[in-house]
Order: C-alpha cells, then sequence, then structure tokens
C-alpha cells in the first residue's frame, strides 16, 4: 500500500540542498544504498535501504524503474531478523535454571545474547517497505508512513543516498515564518499539521507519536 494503491494521506517533506543536475547521479546514489538483505549468521538485526516501488523484493535500482518523467519512486525498505520475545524469554530461563545457581546480571545478558544468536537460523526476516516519491522539479517529497522511526531512517536514507536534508513541508513553511509572531516557538502543529489531517498520524500511532518529536532545529531554519 501506498504511492501505487491504498491510502493517499502521507507525510510530506520539502528537499532542501543542491541537487544533482545529472540523473544518473540520482541513480548512483540509490544503489550505493540499496538494501543489503540480513546475513542470519550475523548480528544485525534491522537493515533499511532502497528498494524499487513496485517490487520491493527487487533490489535492482535503474533509471527506467526509478524515474517517472522528473519524479523519482522508490521504496524505503526495512528488514527485521529477530526471534519472537517470549521464546528468547523461555529458552533464557531454561538455560540459567539449568545452572543450579542465581545467574548476576552479567551472565543473563551473557545467555540472552546466545539464544537470540542460536535462534537467528530459524526464523526469517521480516519485510517492510515504505513508498517515497521525489519530485525533483518542485523540491517535494511525499513518505506514505507516520511512524517516526520509520520517517527518521528515511530522511536519514535520503541523506546519505543524495547529499539532500528533506525538511518537514508543515503550516510553518507553507506560510512563512513571518507568519506567526517573532519568538513564538514551533509547535507539532505548525511543523506536521493537527493530528488525524492529511499528512499528520493520530496521536500515539504506531506507539511514538509525532508529538515526541523535537522541533526546535527545524523551527531555526
Amino acid at each position: 500500500m501506498g504511492a501505487l494503491s491504498g491510502s493517499v494521506t502521507v507525510r510530506r517533506y520539502l528537499v532542501r540542498g543542491e541537487k544533482p543536475k545529472d540523473s544518473g547521479r540520482i541513480v548512483k546514489g540509490a544503489r550505493a544504498h540499496a538494501l543489503v538483505p540480513i546475513d542470519p549468521r550475523g548480528d544485525a538485526e534491522k537493515v533499511c535501504g532502497w528498494a524499487c516501488m513496485d517490487d520491493p523484493d527487487d533490489l535492482d535500482l535503474t533509471a527506467e524503474r526509478m524515474f517517472h518523467g522528473p519524479t523519482v519512486a522508490l521504496a524505503v525498505r526495512v528488514d527485521t531478523l529477530t526471534a519472537p520475545a517470549a521464546v528468547v524469554k523461555r529458552l533464557v530461563a531454561e538455560r540459567l535454571k539449568a545452572t543450579g545457581r542465581r545467574a548476576n546480571r552479567a551472565e543473563k545478558i551473557a545467555a540472552k545474547a546466545e539464544v537470540k544468536k542460536t535462534l537467528r537460523g530459524r526464523y526469517l526476516p521480516v519485510t517492510r517497505a515504505y513508498d517515497l516519491v521525489w519530485q525533483t522539479d518542485t523540491d517535494l517529497a511525499f513518505m506514505w508512513s507516520h511512524s517516526k522511526r520509520i520517517n527518521e531512517m528515511a530522511v536519514d536514507l535520503f541523506f546519505k543516498s543524495f547529499g539532500l536534508e528533506l525538511v518537514p513541508n508543515g503550516p510553518l513553511f507553507v506560510a512563512g515564518r513571518g507568519a506567526i509572531p517573532a519568538g513564538l516557538p514551533a509547535t507539532p502543529e505548525m511543523i506536521l499539521g493537527f493530528p488525524g489531517m492529511p499528512g499528520r498520524a493520530v496521536d500515539g500511532e504506531d506507539g511514538d507519536g509525532a508529538e515526541d518529536e523535537d522541533f526546535s532545529e527545524v523551527a531555526d531554519a
């Protein structure tokens, strides 16, 4: 669900910085940060990278798949590989009980790490993909997710890939800084809009509502 189908409610951004004049540089930046699947033999529990929007399983990013006229269409793919918490807890308890003595904190941490490492090969990564559309001719970008964590990942990935910042495009930026009295601190509503409106999640959504974000730096932009 996202740009191609489903909900039309998005998180809006302004793209700030000197964008590449050559579309090839944009493709190169995306390919350099395409998702690298999790290695079950490694330690990473979560990885993030670009994938094709029409098929997030396809990591072969090309200009033909990314560009639709001046618009860049990508998917922010996030893969997570963790065993169920209840299973980890049960196996850790069994391992510590087998020692026949009360375990200290260090032993508990070590046992948990060992159990999680042992279980990695028994589970498959969980894949989630979130559409991101960048209109290079208007310097606007749209992210089909309200999750604070996912948007933070997308902003970081966008900067690493293209050297450009994604700035939340809320009422404060649309109206201009002169629209509010000098010295008045920006509120979440000024940056992202009111809860329930397009581009703004309902308070508490995904367990990390936008109310928790720090807007002081954005307000000074």
